[in-house]
């Protein structure tokens, strides 16, 4: 008899370890995660800093403040650390004071991200690679994390309420593009070009000699483009390098976001006024980094670059919207 209810004790405890282990594993499939790679990234031609702070300050709700010079002390982060993006601000501009005195605003977001610290010593215990050892969250700039999977649940929200997904469908229905609000004054141009990277594929380090050290040579060089305001911009999906056509059959891999800027199809470019005050009023949705510009009677050119839309304030052509260089706009 002793035996019997022994027996029938341990097939129920068995019983509900077993549930316990299948709820636990249900529930995890559930969970949404965002997770990605830490990567260096430049906007309008400045280098963004990789690095991590445990808080950070709002101005308003567009604008995140990061002040080094403070308590916020960074922690400097290390190039392809695997993270998951925990949070995303609402901000969609950011203003980073450095120790020197000098101050820097990039146009993107701020992310809170989670890794496991290299010391196994950080601010968070737990997490989602099991409860091992002690972890990192910080918050670092959104354009230094490379999405490599987004898994979300259909009720999962971020800190802004609203998922990626939905935040990128409400940019595209904002006329193509994800409404911003700063001003600076028009400044004459040059767009670095790496021609190694036209025609194969360059490591990081050869990217940030030339686009972020400006390092000139035969390989790294200036080239002018034209110092115009376009009425209209295209969105669209193209190659930049020669050998990613080689490697993908697939007629979407390898292919980056571009603006493309067709004046076979629109109007031509208004030449702008250098010193004119303008307000950015809106980024591409696409983000793009790479500019097609196809003009009648010239070949067709690419550049490593973006476009932001403008509003003229002052000066000869006030009050006019349209698409320019980021690199043309001198911010306050």
């Amino acid at each position: 008899m002793g035996i019997f209810f022994i027996r029938k004790f341990l097939l129920v405890n068995l019983l509900f370890l077993c549930l316990v282990v299948i709820s636990l594993v249900a529930c995890s499939e559930k969970e949404g995660k965002i997770k990605g790679i830490l990567q260096s990234s430049t906007l309008g031609d400045i280098e963004v800093p990789l690095a991590g702070w445990e808080t950070f300050d709002y101005k308003g709700t567009d604008t995140c403040l990061l002040n080094q010079s403070s308590s916020l002390t960074p922690l400097a982060l290390k190039k392809g650390t695997r993270v998951e993006v925990l949070e995303e601000a609402t901000c969609s501009k950011i203003i980073y004071h450095e120790e020197t005195g000098e101050s820097s605003i990039f146009l993107t977001s701020i992310s809170k991200v989670r890794f496991p610290s290299p010391t196994n010593v950080g601010n968070a215990t737990g997490g989602y690679t099991g409860g091992v050892g002690s972890f990192w969250e910080l918050w670092t700039f959104t354009s230094g994390v490379q999405i490599t999977e987004e898994k979300l649940r259909s009720d999962q929200t971020i800190s802004t309420g609203s998922s990626r997904a939905e935040k990128r469908q409400k940019q595209k229905s904002n006329n193509g593009s994800s409404s911003i609000s700063m001003q600076g004054i028009l400044q004459d141009m040059v767009v670095l070009i790496l021609l190694d990277e036209i025609s194969e594929t360059v490591n990081q380090s050869q990217k940030d000699d030339c686009y972020v050290r400006k390092n000139l040579s035969n390989r790294c060089i200036e080239r002018k483009v034209p110092l115009s305001i376009w009425t209209e911009m295209e969105e669209t999906l193209q190659t930049y390098t020669r050998d990613a056509l080689k490697q993908f059959v697939d007629k979407y891999s390898g292919k980056e976001a571009f603006c493309l800027i067709n004046e076979h199809k629109q109007e031509a470019g208004i030449p702008f006024e250098i010193g004119a005050k303008v307000e950015i009023i809106a980024l591409a949705s696409n983000d793009c980094q790479r500019v097609m510009l196809m003009r009648p009677g010239s070949p067709i050119m690419k550049f490593p670059t973006s476009l932001v839309k403008i509003r003229v304030l002052d000066g000869k052509d006030k009050g006019l919207e349209g698409w320019t260089w980021a690199g043309a706009i001198k911010q306050d």
